[in-house]
C-alpha cells in the first residue's frame, strides 16, 4: 500500500483535515441523481440541469473542455483541496491527480470521446498542501454545442480503511491491467507502422501518420521528426501537435551549440529524456531552443540511417512537466528504427525511380531524335513538293514550336542595311504576336552579324543571367523573351536570316538535340529559299517575254506617240523592275535632248518630263547619235561637266538604247537604277533593244498618221475658230448694248439727280430759316399771352377761329415733316449720284457699303409690299471694311444684277405660296460684308428663294443663258457680272445653291 505514495507523503495531514472538511459519502451520488431527476421533470436541457446542481453538491466537481482543461471547480471541491475558487482554472485536470494516476485519468478522458459516460474508478487526488485523498471518480460528456462538448468530472471520497485498501488493490490491479494493455497497444502501433512501411513507399505519408499515432498513444502535446542536414542545421519535416500549441512544421533551426554538443551523441544512439527543461541543467541556448516549441518536457530518440544521423524523433509535453516512462522510450526507439527502415526503402525507391527516369530520358532522346529526323524529312518533302516559300516557312515554324514545346518560333529576314522583319511566326495564344515587326539594332549588327555569317548558333538559357549587353537584353525583354535559341539561315554563304525559338514563361536549358534540330531545319529552309529564288527567276523570265509581247501589242494598237511612249515606259518599268524608264527626243535644230516620257517607281507624276540636256561636248550623246548602246554601271564614273550634271538628277546605273528614224537618231530609251553600281545583264539589253525596234516602227507609223490627221485637224481648227469668233462677236455686241444702256441710264440718273438736287437744296435751306422764324413768332405769341392773359373780344374770336392752340402745337411738327421729306429727297439724290458712277472708267477707293445702299435705294420700290406682293425684308450685316480700290460703277452694276435676280426669284416663288406660308417664312435678302484677310474682302448676297438645280448652276455664268420667260431677260446680267468681278477686278464670283434652300452669291475682290 505504501509503495503508491511518495516518500514525503504521510497520513497525518489527512487526519487533521478530516476535522475541517466533512467526508464525501453516498449522499453526493443520491443527491445528484435526485436533483437531476427533479430537473428533468422540469424539461430543462441536460447541460442546464447539471450546471444548476453543480455548486449545490457536497463533492469535488470539475467542469472541463474536451482537452481536459479545467473551466470551473465546484466551491466545495476548491475549498476541500485548499485552492481558491479560480486558482485551478485553465489547468489540466490530471495535475490534481496523483502522479501514478494521471495516465489513467488522461486515458479515461480520451476514451470519453467514443462514449459519453465512463464507469467509476478509484484514484487519488492531491490537495494544495500535498494531502492525498482516495476518491471514486466518474465523468460524463455533455454536448453543449456540436463542436464544443463539456465534461463533468465528480469525485467522492473513500472514508473507511477497508474501502481504501480495496481501492488500493483495485488501483494496483487496474495499473497492471492498463500496463499490459498499453504494451499490447505499443506492439500493435509498432506492427501497424511496420506494415505501413511495407505497404507504402511514400516516406512523407509514413512519417506524418507515425507522429500522429505516437502523439495520440503517448497523450503528449507534440511529436515531431527533425531532419538534420550535413552542416548540422535542420528542419521540422513532419509534426503532430495539439490545437492549443504553436505549429512548428517547416521551421528551420541552425544552432551551432546544438550541432557541436549533441550531434555526436545522437549519432552514437543516445536517447535524451528531460522531465523539466528548466530543472535538467541544460545550457541556456538549449533551453531557448526548446522554448521556441513551448516544450516543458522533452524526449529525443535519434534516427540513424547507414550509420549516419538522419534526424530525431521527438516527443514533447508543453503544458506541464512529465516523467517519461521506459516503455515510452522503448516505443520511440522502436519507431525510430522503423522510420530508418522506411527511409532506406524510400531511398531505394527513389534510386529505382531515378534509374527509370534515366531510362525514360534515353527513350525520350531516341523518340525526339526520331521526331527530329521525321520533321526534317517532312520539311524536305514539302520543299520538293511546293514552290511557295511562305507556305513552307509557316509550316516549318508551326511544327518546330510543337516539337520543341516552346512559346514562339519565328523566322527573321535581314535587309541590306542589317535591319530586318519577322516574316513568319508561330506563337502561343497568351504571348504577343510580333509578325511583321521591323527591328534595327546597331549593337546587334556590330556584335552578332559576323558570328552568324560564320554559322554560329547562340543559345540563351535565361536573359537575366546571360550577361547580355543592355541593348540586346532590352530587345529580348521587349518581346517578353526569357530564353532563346538562334540558328542562322545561310543562302549562298550569305546571311539571309535567322531561325529563332523563344521561351517566354521562364528560363530554359536548350538540349543538344534541340540545337541540332534547328540547325538541320535552317539548312532545309536555306534550300527552300534557293529553290524559291530559282522558281521566281524562271517566272520573271516568262513574265518578261509576256511583257515584251504586251508592249509590242500596245505599241501596235495605238498611233498616238504620247500613248505609245507612256505605255512603253510603264511596261518596261514593271518588266525589268527598274527605278525609272525614260524616252528622250533629240532636237538637232536646238542641239538638245529633251525628256518626253517617264515612269519612275513610287511616283505618280513624271517629274522629269521636259528636262533638257545639252548636246555639245557630250560623249554619251555622241555615242547615241552613232546608234551605239550605252551601258553605265555607276554614274560616279562619269567624266565631264554635262554628264555629272545629269547624274545628279538620276544617280546610280544607266542603260541607254538609241531610237532611230529614217536612218538617223530620233532619241533614246533610257533605264535607271538608283542603287549603284549595278551590272546590266545581256538579257536585259537584248530585251530593251527589241522594245526600241518596236518603238522605231511606232514612230514611223505615228508620223504617217500625224500627216494624215494634220489636214483634218487644220480644217477643224479653222471651223472652230470661226464659230468661236462668231460667239465672241455676239457676246461683245450684247455687252456693248448692255454697257450703252447702263451708261445712258447712268447719265439719265445723274441728270435727274442734278435737276432735283437744286430745288431741293433751296427748299431744304429755306426750311431751316422758316423753322427759326416760326419758333420766334410762337415765342412772341406766348409772351403776349403771358403779358395780356385776357385778350379783347375780337382777338379772342380770332384765336378761336384759328384754333391757335392746335396751330402752336402742329406748326413745329409740320416744319419737321417737311424737313424730313427734304432729307429723304437728298438721300435719294445722293444714291442716284452714287449709282451714276457706272459711267466712270477709272479705278478709285470707294466705300462698298455706299454702293450697296445706293443700289437698294433704287430697288426700294420693288422691295416694298404693294398689292398682292408681301414685300422683301433686307437684312444688312455689314462688317468693318476699309475703302476698296475698284471700278465703282461696274461694281454697282454687279450689285444691281444680283439684287434684281434675287427679287425676281423670290417674286416667282411667292406666286405659288399662300399668305400663311409667306407669313410663316417671310421673304428675305441678307447682305453680309467681311474682311477675309488684309488683302481681300467678301460681299455675300443671300436670298431664301426657290434655289436652283445643279444643271442650272453649272451654266449660270454662260452668255445668253437664262431661265426667265422669253422677252424678260437677256441672259447677260450674270455673265457680265462674272467678267466684271473676275476679269476687271481679279476676284471671284461664287454661287452656292440647293433646290428649295435659296441661293447665295459671294463676291471676293482684292481690297487694294
Amino acid at each position: 500500500m505504501n509503495s503508491y505514495y511518495p516518500s514525503n507523503w504521510s497520513e497525518s495531514p489527512q487526519e487533521k483535515s478530516e476535522l475541517k472538511h466533512p467526508p464525501l459519502n453516498n449522499y453526493t451520488r443520491e443527491h445528484w441523481e435526485s436533483k437531476a431527476v427533479q430537473s428533468s421533470q422540469e424539461t430543462r436541457s441536460e447541460f442546464e440541469l447539471l450546471l444548476t446542481v453543480f455548486d449545490t453538491l457536497p463533492c469535488i466537481g470539475f467542469i472541463l473542455n474536451s482537452a481536459g482543461v479545467i473551466l470551473s471547480v465546484s466551491q466545495f471541491g476548491a475549498e476541500y483541496l485548499g485552492y481558491d475558487a479560480f486558482e485551478l482554472n485553465q489547468k489540466l485536470v490530471s495535475k490534481v491527480f496523483h502522479t501514478e494516476d494521471r495516465a489513467r485519468c488522461q486515458a479515461k478522458l480520451a476514451k470519453l470521446q467514443q462514449q459519453t459516460q465512463i464507469s467509476q474508478w478509484s484514484a487519488r487526488l492531491v490537495s494544495k498542501d500535498d494531502r492525498v485523498v482516495w476518491v471514486r471518480t466518474r465523468i460524463r460528456l455533455v454536448p453543449q454545442t456540436q463542436s464544443n462538448p463539456i465534461i463533468f468530472l465528480v469525485c467522492e471520497e473513500i472514508i473507511s480503511p477497508q474501502q481504501k485498501q480495496e481501492a488500493h488493490r483495485e488501483t494496483k490491479h487496474k495499473i497492471a491491467e492498463e500496463a499490459l494493455q498499453q504494451q499490447l497497444m505499443k506492439e500493435r502501433l509498432v506492427g501497424k507502422t511496420l506494415g505501413r512501411i511495407h505497404q507504402s513507399l511514400n516516406l512523407e505519408e509514413i512519417l506524418k501518420t507515425t507522429v500522429a499515432e505516437v502523439q495520440q498513444f503517448l497523450g503528449c502535446d507534440r511529436v515531431i521528426i527533425f531532419r538534420i542536414h550535413p552542416d548540422g542545421s535542420g528542419v521540422v519535416v513532419v509534426e503532430s501537435v495539439g490545437s492549443q500549441w504553436r505549429a512548428m512544421s517547416g521551421t528551420l533551426i541552425n544552432d551551432r551549440h546544438f550541432a557541436e554538443v549533441y550531434i555526436r551523441l545522437y549519432k552514437q544512439g543516445r536517447v535524451h529524456a528531460v522531465e523539466d527543461i528548466y530543472a535538467a541543467g541544460l545550457s541556456q541556448c538549449h533551453v531557448d531552443l526548446l522554448a521556441q516549441f513551448q516544450a516543458r518536457a522533452n524526449l529525443v530518440v535519434p534516427i540513424v540511417h547507414k550509420e549516419q544521423l538522419w534526424g530525431l524523433l521527438v516527443a514533447q509535453q508543453c503544458g506541464e512537466t512529465r516523467k517519461w516512462q521506459s516503455s515510452e522510450i522503448d516505443l520511440l526507439k522502436s519507431l525510430a528504427t522503423q522510420s530508418a527502415i522506411a527511409i532506406q526503402r524510400s531511398e531505394l525507391y527513389q534510386q529505382a525511380q531515378t534509374e527509370l527516369s534515366q531510362r525514360q530520358q534515353a527513350e525520350d532522346a531516341l523518340r525526339k531524335q526520331f521526331q527530329r529526323e521525321r520533321l526534317g524529312a517532312a520539311i524536305a518533302q514539302r520543299i520538293r513538293k511546293s514552290l511557295n516559300l511562305d507556305t513552307i516557312l509557316n509550316a516549318t515554324v508551326a511544327e518546330v514550336r510543337q516539337a520543341l514545346q516552346t512559346d514562339r518560333v519565328i523566322i527573321f529576314r535581314f535587309e541590306p542595311d542589317w535591319s530586318g522583319n519577322v516574316v513568319v511566326e508561330s506563337v502561343g495564344s497568351i504571348w504577343p504576336a510580333i509578325l511583321g515587326t521591323n527591328i534595327y539594332d546597331p549593337c546587334f549588327e556590330q556584335k552578332y552579324i559576323l558570328p552568324y555569317q560564320q554559322g554560329r548558333v547562340k543559345s540563351i538559357e535565361d536573359i537575366h543571367t546571360a550577361n547580355l549587353s543592355q541593348c540586346h537584353f532590352d530587345l529580348l525583354a521587349r518581346f517578353q523573351v526569357r530564353a532563346n535559341l538562334v540558328v542562322p539561315i545561310l543562302n549562298k554563304e550569305r546571311l539571309w536570316g535567322l531561325l529563332v525559338a523563344h521561351h517566354c514563361c521562364d528560363g530554359r536549358q536548350w538540349q543538344q538535340f534541340e540545337i541540332d534540330l534547328l540547325t538541320s531545319l535552317a539548312s532545309q529552309v536555306a534550300i527552300a529559299i534557293q529553290q524559291s529564288q530559282l522558281y521566281e527567276q524562271a517566272k520573271a523570265q516568262a513574265k518578261r517575254e509576256q511583257a515584251l509581247n504586251q508592249v509590242t501589242q500596245s505599241i501596235r494598237r495605238s498611233l498616238d506617240l504620247e500613248t505609245i511612249f507612256s505605255t512603253a515606259t510603264h511596261e518596261i518599268e514593271k518588266l525589268l523592275q527598274v527605278d525609272c524608264a525614260q524616252i528622250v527626243q533629240y532636237l538637232p535644230e536646238r542641239k538638245l535632248w529633251v525628256t518626253v516620257a517617264e515612269c519612275c517607281k513610287g511616283l505618280d507624276l513624271a517629274v522629269g518630263v521636259g528636262l533638257e540636256i545639252p548636246d555639245e561636248n557630250n560623249e554619251i550623246a555622241n555615242r547615241l547619235k552613232r546608234l551605239e548602246v550605252v551601258r553605265i554601271d555607276d554614274t560616279d564614273s562619269f567624266k565631264g561637266k554635262i554628264n555629272r550634271g545629269a547624274a545628279q538628277n538620276f544617280p546610280g546605273a544607266w542603260l541607254l538604247v538609241p531610237l532611230h528614224f529614217n536612218s538617223s537618231v530620233w532619241g533614246a530609251l533610257g533605264l535607271m537604277m538608283d542603287v549603284g553600281p549595278y551590272h546590266w545583264q545581256d538579257s536585259e539589253v537584248e530585251l530593251i533593244c527589241e522594245v526600241a525596234d518596236q518603238l522605231a516602227i511606232a514612230l514611223q507609223q505615228a508620223e504617217l498618221y500625224n500627216q494624215s490627221c494634220l489636214a483634218t485637224a487644220t480644217a477643224l481648227t479653222q471651223a472652230q475658230q470661226l464659230e468661236k469668233a462668231l460667239q465672241e462677236l455676239q457676246r461683245t455686241q450684247a455687252q456693248l448694248v448692255q454697257s450703252e444702256k447702263m451708261s445712258s441710264l447712268g447719265q439719265l440718273v445723274a441728270g435727274v439727280a442734278h435737276e432735283i438736287n437744286n430745288p431741293v437744296s433751296f427748299i431744304y435751306g429755306n426750311l431751316i430759316h422758316a423753322g427759326g422764324y416760326a419758333k420766334d413768332l410762337l415765342s412772341l405769341i406766348q409772351l403776349y399771352q403771358k403779358q395780356y392773359p385776357i385778350p379783347t373780344p375780337e382777338i379772342q374770336s380770332e384765336i378761336e377761329a384759328l384754333d391757335l392752340d392746335f396751330l402752336i402745337e402742329d406748326l413745329p411738327k409740320l416744319l419737321d415733316s417737311m424737313k424730313s421729306g427734304a432729307e429723304r429727297i437728298c438721300e435719294i439724290v445722293s444714291s442716284l449720284r452714287n449709282f451714276s458712277r457706272i459711267a466712270e472708267a477709272e479705278r478709285k477707293a470707294v466705300d462698298i457699303h455706299e454702293g450697296l445702299d445706293s443700289t437698294l435705294v433704287i430697288l426700294r420700290n420693288r422691295l416694298k409690299a404693294h398689292g398682292d406682293s408681301p414685300g422683301i425684308h433686307v437684312i444688312k450685316e455689314y462688317g468693318n471694311l476699309p475703302k476698296v480700290e475698284c471700278y465703282a460703277g461696274q461694281l454697282n452694276q454687279v450689285f444691281m444684277n444680283l439684287f434684281s435676280n434675287a427679287i425676281d426669284a423670290i417674286d416667282e416663288q411667292n406666286q405659288s405660296r399662300t399668305p400663311e406660308q409667306i407669313q410663316a417664312k417671310p421673304s428675305t435678302i441678307r447682305v453680309c460684308t467681311e474682311l477675309l484677310n488684309d488683302h481681300q474682302v467678301a460681299i455675300r448676297i443671300v436670298d431664301n428663294g426657290p434655289g436652283m438645280t445643279e444643271q442650272v448652276k453649272a451654266r449660270l455664268f454662260d452668255p445668253f443663258f437664262t431661265t426667265k420667260p422669253v422677252g424678260t431677260g437677256t441672259g447677260l446680267g450674270l455673265s457680265i457680272s462674272y467678267q466684271i468681278v473676275v476679269e476687271r477686278h481679279g476676284g471671284q464670283l461664287l454661287c452656292f445653291s440647293e433646290l428649295g434652300q435659296g441661293t447665295e452669291f459671294v463676291i471676293q475682290i482684292p481690297s487694294i
